[in-house]
């Protein structure tokens, strides 16, 4: 049995600890005013991003038959479904039937690759494809040839109601496609989406078997049929039939994992500028206990235990990056949700109404909690270490051995930020490879900033100011380690950005000539 008067002087410690912590910050925030910066912007991108995915992802499960076009999709490349096979179909429920192939429209000297996509009567069989002039699908193409989505007016540099060549023919462009049903099942294209009738593009020589064409079936079951007995019986019926027949389940999995994947990126990104952050926390920490050093001396001269006044300067850290934390995270989230409106024009995001997602801003706060202890953690143990009448001189914490309970406090709260990555993440391996990225670089530049304090101990010049200068990058308390971090993490995450956006550039430039032919083999 523990004795009555432990828990009551342990009550009493903790007490003082928060009083104390509190009075640390009677002067305000300044010193942390970069502290504060870092940590909002990271949990501000994180909690947004999240936020962006989870309404996405809701929006996939409640409009999952309008997103794969009906019930069932069948597929064939290069050919058509037979009479016998269509009116198999159509025994089961309503069909629609579509057809896509890449094309090059031309205007003028403006040519550009395009989506060329053949719709029938039918089409769209659940939701609705919507004008930008407000009109039906139906009378859009009654009064033109085409439509197509705003970017490719862009390009063009038409507007509706002009001609453009695809092929031999010439058509004109309508009206411009602001929203088609389905188009989130093909996420990823390399033009823009053109729209025609399926009948009028094959008289004219298009969306003809011989052009690369993938046909789309889609079928909306009558009510009483369920998914099961249809899938039998069209397996039973054509058994050797060449299509690929998607559910709707197969299309949320594809489409879920092109959104996780998304959502995985964005979300490392943010914590890339958390990590680069944490390294201002880092900076901030270690001056913050450097002006505060006199008082630790008082504390601990006044016979304070070690563990206390981590414990109270812990406190200090725990009050400012908390509620810092949470108003990251409640402004990405809320700037998320703003802008879902416009993200409702091109992803599937069906839920506008403002609702803050609690479950992303509180990832997002453990992230930014979990970062600021993982880089403040060593400061705070060294500074509480050193001995009274040191710190009254100055002493130079950075030098400083830290004890190994800090370290293994510091090991653990890093393990607790990886291991919140990895788990949260829906792709471990990335994941994983991002962390061994990270980890490499910091390696890197402290191995570079050891270099360089070595190199200019060695270099003797006679300019007194140009002595001054090389002395201040390895003199005592000298920051070029947090310097060399900052500057060379910031532009290894800017450099990579540029040279995938370049090198993605240079691929599609160098594999896709000024003058490409109208049909594609």
């Amino acid at each position: 049995m523990r004795p009555a008067g432990d828990d009551t002087r342990r009550e009493d410690t903790v007490k003082l600890a928060w009083v104390l912590a509190l009075r640390e910050l009677r002067g305000g925030v300044r010193d942390f005013r970069i502290f504060l910066s870092c940590l909002i912007i990271g949990v501000a991108v994180i909690a947004g991003v999240t936020s962006v995915s989870r309404h996405i992802a809701q929006g996939i499960k409640q409009e999952s038959r309008t997103l794969l076009g009906g019930d069932f999709e069948l597929s064939l490349i290069n050919q058509l479904a037979s009479d016998e096979q269509v009116a198999f179909l159509k025994q089961f429920g309503r069909v629609s039937m579509s057809g896509n192939m890449r094309s090059m429209a031309v205007h003028g000297d403006d040519v550009t690759l395009v989506e060329l996509k053949g719709v029938d009567d039918n089409y769209p069989l659940l939701g609705d494809a919507q004008m930008q002039g407000g009109e039906s699908l139906a009378e859009a193409l009654d009064a033109g040839g085409l439509v197509a989505e705003p970017a490719f007016f862009d390009r063009m540099q038409i507007a509706p109601g002009d001609s453009v060549q695809i092929g031999d023919a010439q058509l004109v462009v309508a009206d411009a496609l602001v929203k088609e049903p389905d188009r989130i099942t093909s996420p990823l294209t390399l033009g823009p989406r053109v729209m025609g009738r399926m009948d009028a593009l094959q008289k004219l020589g298009l969306m003809l078997p011989a052009g690369l064409t993938r046909y789309h079936y889609h079928v909306v079951l009558n009510e009483g049929v369920s998914p099961e007995v249809f899938q039998a019986k069209l397996a039973e019926r054509f058994p050797k039939a060449p299509w690929i027949v998607k559910t709707v389940n197969d299309n949320n999995r594809g489409v879920q994992d092109f959104i996780s994947r998304l959502q995985l990126f964005m979300t490392l990104a943010g914590l890339s500028s958390l990590l680069i952050g944490g390294i201002g926390i880092m900076n901030a920490a270690e001056t913050y206990l450097h002006k505060k050093s006199e008082s630790i001396a008082v504390y601990k001269t006044l016979g304070a235990s070690r563990d206390f006044v981590f414990g109270v300067y812990m406190l200090v850290l725990l009050v400012i990056s908390l509620p810092a934390a949470c108003v990251g995270a409640v402004f990405g989230s809320a700037v998320s949700v703003l802008a879902l409106p416009y993200l409702s024009a091109f992803l599937p995001v069906y839920d506008t109404s403002f609702t803050l997602d609690a479950p992303s801003m509180g990832l997002a706060v453990l992230f930014g909690v979990l970062t600021v202890f993982t880089f403040s953690i060593a400061a705070l143990g060294r500074g509480v270490e050193v001995r009274p009448a040191l710190l009254f001189r100055g002493a130079d914490l950075a030098k400083l051995a830290l004890p190994r309970g800090r370290l293994a406090a510091n090991a653990g709260c890093a393990l607790l930020l990886v291991g919140t990555l990895v788990v949260s993440s829906s792709d471990t391996k990335i994941a994983l490879g991002f962390i061994a990225s990270a980890f490499a670089s910091f390696v890197i530049f402290a191995g570079a900033t050891k270099v360089t304090q070595k190199v200019a101990r060695r270099i003797h010049l006679r300019a007194p100011w140009a002595r001054m200068a090389l002395a201040n990058l390895y003199r005592p308390g000298a920051h070029t380690l947090s310097i060399m971090l900052s500057i060379g993490i910031g532009l290894t995450v800017l450099i990579s950005l540029l040279l995938v956006g370049g090198n993605f550039q240079k691929e599609v430039k160098e594999t896709m000539p000024a003058i490409a032919p109208s049909l594609f083999l």
